[in-house]
């Protein structure tokens, strides 16, 4: 049973610290403002959600409000429809300035792209000559199993989701094993989040690395991240070290967003948590309300 985020000493001092001045809102976006979907093409923002965004922006009380997901930066913003934001997408190895046409990718990552390109090529076609029941289907299965398993080209990352499948687990070995095979030698990077194994290019940019670099890039002394998912962690984590480096930036708030499929790590580092997308709506419809 989740208490009302109002009641909380947390929320509380969200609205101080905003008051104070120079604060920033973050979110990510799947899981947190759009429900998680069968696929990413089937994912929405509900109309509260994105009403409520609009009032904070609206408000002028926050210094820079962004959105760090890890879809591509337009893809993104085509899902929330909020043009005047600015977005960090790939987990910030891309950078979508409001109302910019097109995103400025890290000097540092670009190289990587056909090599991105070509492990992900090599992992369908291993992964598409598997039997089906490597994935928990019949063996009598027809031709259309090999849509359970979504190849997601974006750009500078590529991920494999597997949601689909009846025994993901089992799907997650076998999509696991074989990224494994065609990145083995290449310095490429793979990492997991929900029902999904990602490819990243070997460098050190992550969702705590972009948060990071807001705080210093726009002098601010409070900065609110909400993420649902593993790689939402990692800016978790780097609020708490903003926090221990002193200087200027005074407090980071980390809002964990709950989930059946929810990574304990969420709960373990979030200063609070809201039930789902829907406590997200809440969440910010009360922030816009007192502020």
């Amino acid at each position: 049973m989740f208490e009302s985020i109002e009641e909380t000493a947390v929320f509380q001092r969200i609205v101080a610290a905003i008051q104070a001045g120079n604060a920033g809102l973050t979110s990510d976006i799947d899981g947190t403002l759009s429900p998680i979907a069968a696929t990413p093409s089937e994912s929405f923002v509900p109309e509260g959600v994105r009403t409520a965004l609009e009032k904070l922006y609206a408000s002028g009380k926050f210094k820079v409000m962004a959105l760090v997901s890890g879809r591509s930066p337009l893809d993104g913003r085509g899902l929330v429809k909020l043009p005047q934001l600015l977005y960090l997408g790939n987990h910030g190895m891309e950078r979508l300035e409001p109302n910019a046409d097109n995103p400025v990718p890290a000097e540092a990552v670009v190289k990587y792209k056909p090599l991105v390109g070509a492990a992900q090529d090599q992992a369908r076609r291993n992964l598409l000559a598997h039997p089906p029941q490597d994935f928990g289907f019949s063996r009598g299965a027809g031709p259309e199993w090999v849509n359970s398993l979504l190849f997601e080209d974006k750009g500078l990352t590529a991920s494999v989701h597997y949601r689909r499948c009846p025994d993901p687990e089992m799907a997650r070995q076998v999509a696991l094993a074989e990224i494994r095979a065609v990145t083995a030698n290449t310095g490429l990077v793979i990492t997991e989040g929900r029902l999904v194994l990602e490819i990243r290019p070997p460098v050190t940019i992550n969702k705590g690395t972009a948060l990071v670099d807001l705080a210093l890039r726009y002098g601010l002394e409070t900065l609110i991240f909400m993420g649902d998912d593993l790689t939402d962690v990692d800016g978790f984590l780097a609020l708490r070290k903003l926090e221990q480096a002193g200087g200027a930036f005074k407090q980071g708030f980390a809002i964990g967003v709950t989930s059946p499929e929810m990574n304990p790590k969420v709960r373990e580092t979030a200063d609070t948590l809201v039930n789902g997308v829907d406590g997200v709506e809440d969440f910010l419809n009360k922030l816009a309300a007192h502020l």
